[in-house]
């Protein structure tokens, strides 16, 4: 089971929380697409046609510093056969494959594909590929010449998506200045906690403090709401009002009777107008366990949040938190959806 999959079995669970849940979403694909090699030159040659066509499908991949597309199908090229395709985005593109049993990086790009890590979409469209002299050398024999020349060899086209991707680390702009000191609270949407304590409940650790019990008007139980996080790091841009802010500490919600034991752990606030986002490490034990991952929590929307500064002190009370646009690649997997409620963040934060 993907990660993907992992934390949409967690979240089956958050239908019975009151809000709306969108209509019944089968699991989170796997890795999907495909690669198209129109290859020319040299090898359409040794093979007596001016071009020849070849789409792969993409079966699995990772985004991060590297970004590596894996690929189901042998790529048959005459005499030779070229297993275990991969496409491989780093300083450059690369595109390697099995020959012969050994790894061979056939091809390089100059250009290099989209890559959005929100969404785990990668896109190049007629990429050009030159064959490497290594690729010359595994393939020349098995393609009948005696030697291939290195350069030019056609074009590649890449549209793949990876759906278990972890979002970036927001870019600091060349303009931001460090945060000194910064605080989250995190209210969890109240109809999760009454939940998730006719179970075991929610505590807080390494890190991470519980709020006081109160009562609201739905409950006159006293139940913790508010839990906030120890700060690591962060910055702030005067230029254009962003702000990155990272913390340190975990909720656990448990409710064993339902299969979950999870942790929310090690937050990260973005402050950037209508894409403002809360981002949380996720993980946990049993059916809940997600892998140990990052995903988004919810979209938070810090115009509807009145905002103070006082003596380089700045504070958002109370950001209204939301299930993403994008909620079939959230967290949530479609459980919820897009815009529903979930919560609340208030930020402060203080630059050097």
């Amino acid at each position: 089971m993907t990660p993907t999959r992992r934390i949409a079995a967690i979240v089956a669970a958050f239908a019975a929380l009151g809000a709306a849940p969108a209509a019944a979403t089968a699991a989170a694909p796997a890795a999907s697409g495909s690669s198209t090699f129109e290859l020319r030159g040299p090898i359409a040659a040794a093979l007596g046609h001016t071009s020849v066509t070849a789409k792969l499908a993409v079966t699995d991949g990772a985004l991060g510093t590297t970004t590596d597309l894996a690929h189901r199908r042998t790529l048959v090229l005459g005499r030779a056969r070229l297993t275990s395709v991969r496409v491989q985005v780093a300083a450059g593109t690369t595109v390697s494959a099995l020959v012969g049993g050994k790894r061979v990086t056939l091809f390089t790009l100059r250009d290099r594909p989209s890559v959005n890590a929100d969404t785990g979409l990668v896109r190049l469209t007629s990429g050009a590929l030159r064959l490497t002299s290594a690729g010359a050398k595994a393939l020349a024999a098995r393609l009948g010449v005696k030697k291939l020349a290195v350069g030019p060899a056609g074009t590649l086209t890449v549209r793949a998506e990876l759906p278990d991707a972890e979002p970036p680390v927001l870019a600091r702009p060349k303009t931001a200045v460090a945060v000194k000191t910064a605080a989250i609270t995190w209210h969890v949407r109240e109809s999760f906690v009454r939940y998730i304590n006719t179970g075991e409940g929610l505590r807080a650790s390494n890190g991470a403090t519980a709020g006081p019990a109160t009562t609201t008007a739905e409950s006159n139980t006293p139940l913790v709401y508010d839990f906030g996080f120890a700060f690591v790091q962060g910055w702030f841009d005067p230029a254009s009002g962003r702000a990155w802010l990272s913390f340190r500490g975990t909720v656990t919600f448990s409710y064993l009777g339902h299969g979950i034991d999870l942790d929310a752990k090690n937050p990260e606030i973005e402050l950037t107008g209508s894409a403002s986002r809360a981002i949380f490490r996720f993980d946990g034990r049993h059916d809940t366990q997600p892998g140990n991952r990052r995903g988004v929590l919810a979209q938070l929307q810090p115009d509807k949040a009145v905002t103070t500064i006082v003596a380089g002190t700045r504070t958002y009370a109370q950001i209204p938190a939301t299930i993403p646009k994008e909620a079939a690649s959230s967290v949530f997997a479609g459980y919820y959806l897009p815009g529903a409620a979930f919560g609340s963040f208030a930020v402060s934060l203080t630059t050097a």
